[in-house]
């Protein structure tokens, strides 16, 4: 089991939000199940890493090398530490964090492997809070998936197709913080019943033979963490 660092996001829903007990959670698991932890230094959430299962892994520089999470951080460096510790041989980081979002750019929220050589990448439409267009903030999407095909993977875009309002805040309708499963995926569901029902088909379309379960969660979304933010892959021992 890996260990790496957490501070609380960077402190980026305050500073007062008490974390110890967090950052000890995988050295704990590995003691009560007879694993072997390597700990590793550097700040680093599971939803700022997105694997093809192979050889790559895609991830956002801005969360990674943010300040409060790293100081002094090198590209360089943190290239060269995922290779090593992850055993990928492709790194591919992208950078800019969207508006509203309050992990500062988990990766998890704007692009995801669907197979080893296809990422499925945001795209702001005229009904998304976000603009589409060269320099509104839908460019984050739009840099991205330009940096990603021109590593040499194939980019569907997703569409936001709607925004919705939840008690004091707006969100798109932005459905790629899924969990894939054995046989299934899941992802967060915004209570709009044709944008939910549009999200589902296509997301079917991604993943043939799974079965999609879109669930409805827009307290946690308001808190800023869908599916993939609550969970964890854990193999079979």
């Amino acid at each position: 089991i890996q260990d790496w660092g957490f501070n609380a996001w960077g402190g980026a829903f305050g500073s007062d939000i008490p974390f110890e007990q967090d950052d000890r959670v995988p050295s704990v698991m590995g003691d009560k199940l007879g694993i072997p932890v390597e700990v590793i230094d550097i700040v680093h959430e599971r939803g700022n890493l997105e694997f093809n299962g192979v050889d790559a892994v895609i991830l956002n520089w801005s969360t990674l090398g943010d300040p409060d999470r790293n100081p002094g951080y090198a590209r360089e460096q943190a290239e060269q530490d995922l290779k090593r510790h992850f055993g990928v041989s492709r790194v591919v980081m992208v950078e800019g964090i969207p508006d509203g979002d309050l992990t500062r750019g988990h990766i998890d929220g704007f692009a995801r492997f669907i197979d080893v050589d296809t990422v499925v990448v945001s795209q702001c439409t005229s009904n998304s809070q976000c603009r589409p267009g060269d320099g509104a903030d839908g460019s984050v999407y739009d840099d991205a998936a330009a940096k990603i095909a021109t590593a040499g993977f194939k980019v569907i875009r997703e569409p936001i197709l709607g925004q919705v309002k939840h008690r004091d805040k707006v969100f798109d309708t932005n459905y790629l913080n899924w969990l894939v499963g054995n046989g299934f995926v899941i992802t967060v569901g915004f209570g709009d019943e044709s944008t939910d029902a549009a999200a589902k088909k296509r997301i079917e379309g991604y993943f043939p033979g799974r079965e999609v379960l879109i669930v409805e969660m827009l307290d946690s979304w308001y808190d800023g963490g869908g599916v993939h933010c609550h969970t964890n892959d854990q193999p079979a021992l």
